[in-house]
């Protein structure tokens, strides 16, 4: 009853803007129909006995045109005789009320005959407190205390039509058409109906996430009176096995992750000498005596890394991607440009016919499937026209290919070093300033160029241990570009080579002293690491 009288107030109080005096004047003729039908019904519960119960059901009848309805039939003979029926019956209705007359104490009310037309029967208790849960479209028409409305997201509620090819929302709009905005409105208009359905505030939520797919609430809502619900003491498998296994290693925590905190300020993951034993060892084994330069390189750019890594031979295994692993593209161009002068020098001319041959050798070597091949083929067909300028201002500067995949070894101050040179150019005229036998040091790189790196500098310093030429500058041969970036920029080559040999000397000490702190020599470095978990620098 109170919600058919109150649904005046709720349209009303549902929409946004201010309603027409026609519409007004239709709620109105509205809530007056309720209120008619709604005191006729109070009359008949105002009855206590059968017959002013039913001569008040006769009139309520009456009152309301059921006789003269065309639901009970089209025809208006069939109407009379269906009336007729309904006279009879309601007749012998008030004989039997009359025979058995309001002296009888336990039959003067209709109660009494309720109980005996309803015996035996069962039913559900009336009013009984619960929950209910109504589908979307009866939400809103619910008489309730409480409403609980779930899936308020982005593109569920409000939702859109389907995407109409043909014809424009412009045009559905002119012809009296539903059209997008149309759908909104509908919603919004439903929405706020919401809000005024309850007796006490109502609730409304939004999932925020289902896996990996992040979920946006609906625009309906507002931020402002957002709730986060409290965490629930509820445990998954996966959580207890965590537990079980931190329990079991209780106390370890501090000292594999002593890089988080005190290595910052010079503390050390193996400060026990048997500990400290087992890590030369390792790095013994691993290095066989001489340190690679390109270990020591990358030590630099994160200690802790380097240790998960290279130490503990732990890496994130990468789901499948359709795409060529890096590793493996930097190998198939490095031997391709290696099969490129390994026969010596070529003019840059006649580059085409053998770098392709090598290409396809390499492929051989490394097959990467058909598709791949076909791009890397493209690649070096756009990048060969570049190669050659390059390669032209190498020969004008008086240098020619010499070596290729030179292994190098030398022993300077307390490093043992060791590593691999791509390629090495020998310059055998002499210049204009009457040296002669030098020579340039290239690195092939398929990736981006680090110009911080200590891999060159260092092996210009191993290659004046081994070999009597100078070397006059280093370069890192870019295959993404075609171009050469040439180093040292701003200062000497003997500068450029003591620095790195005194930054890798403070390497080499710190990896025997068991130092791997959570330092990333960039924060870039951090961007697409996968130890973030066990790192608690935070990256």
């Amino acid at each position: 009853k109170n919600a058919w009288l109150s649904i005046k107030d709720i349209l009303l109080n549902s929409m946004r803007k201010e309603i027409p005096a026609d519409e007004k004047e239709r709620l109105n003729e509205f809530r007056k129909g309720i209120v008619f039908t709604v005191d006729i019904i109070e009359n008949l519960k105002r009855k206590n006995n059968l017959l002013t119960f039913i001569d008040a059901f006769e009139s309520a009848l009456d009152k309301l045109g059921f006789f003269d309805s065309p639901v009970i039939s089209r025809s208006t003979l069939q109407r009379d005789e269906v009336s007729a029926i309904i006279n009879n019956r309601l007749t012998e209705l008030r004989q039997f009320g009359m025979l058995c007359g309001p002296g009888h104490d336990h039959i003067d009310s209709p109660p009494f005959y309720l109980r005996y037309l309803l015996h035996d029967l069962k039913g559900s208790e009336e009013n009984r407190d619960g929950i209910k849960i109504l589908p979307f479209e009866l939400a809103a028409g619910y008489e309730t205390k409480a409403l609980f409305f779930g899936g308020m997201l982005e593109g569920d509620f409000p939702s859109g039509p389907d995407i109409d090819p043909i014809l424009p929302e412009k045009v559905k709009k002119a012809l009296g058409m539903p059209y997008l905005e149309y759908y909104l409105e509908r919603q919004r208009a439903y929405f706020n109906r919401l809000l005024n359905v309850p007796v006490y505030d109502p609730w409304f939520s939004c999932p925020s996430a289902e896996g990996d797919k992040i979920f946006l609430p609906s625009p309906f809502l507002d931020w402002g009176e957002a709730l986060s619900p409290p965490d629930l003491n509820i445990y998954t498998e996966e959580d207890v096995l965590i537990r079980e296994g931190a329990y079991q290693h209780v106390g370890s925590e501090t000292k594999i992750f002593r890089v988080a905190g005190t290595a910052r300020s010079g503390g050390e993951i193996f400060p026990e000498r048997n500990s400290l034993g087992l890590l030369g060892q390792r790095i013994n084994t691993l290095f066989k005596g001489s340190v690679s330069v390109t270990a020591i390189d990358y030590y630099r750019k994160c200690p802790l890394r380097f240790y998960i890594e290279r130490i503990l031979g732990l890496e994130a295994e990468a789901p499948p991607r359709f795409e060529v692993e890096s590793r493996l593209w930097g190998t198939l161009a490095h031997k391709t440009m290696e099969y490129l002068f390994k026969d010596g020098d070529m003019e840059p001319d006649v580059m085409d016919e053998k770098l392709f041959l090598g290409l396809e050798k390499s492929l051989k070597e490394f097959p990467i499937g058909d598709f791949w091949s076909r791009v890397a083929r493209e690649i070096f067909r756009k990048l060969l026209p570049v190669l050659k300028e390059q390669e032209s201002d190498i020969r004008i500067q008086g240098f020619s290919p010499r070596m290729l995949e030179k292994s190098i070894k030398a022993k300077i101050n307390s490093l043992q070093l060791k590593g691999k040179i791509d390629r090495v150019d020998r310059r055998a005229q002499t210049d204009d300033n009457g040296q002669q036998g030098a020579v340039i040091l290239l690195d092939y790189k398929t990736g981006s160029v680090d110009r911080e790196s200590l891999q060159m500098p260092l092996y210009a310093r191993m290659w004046r241990e081994n070999f009597p030429e100078t070397v006059e500058k280093t370069g890192y041969y870019s295959l993404k570009e075609g171009r050469i970036k040439w180093f040292p920029k701003k200062i000497g080559m003997e500068k450029f080579m003591q620095d790195a040999v005194l930054k890798a000397e403070e390497i080499a000490g710190n990896m025997k002293k068991g130092m791997f702190p959570a330092m990333p020599f960039k924060d870039t470095e951090c961007r697409y690491c996968h130890h973030s978990p066990l790192c608690k620098s935070g990256g």
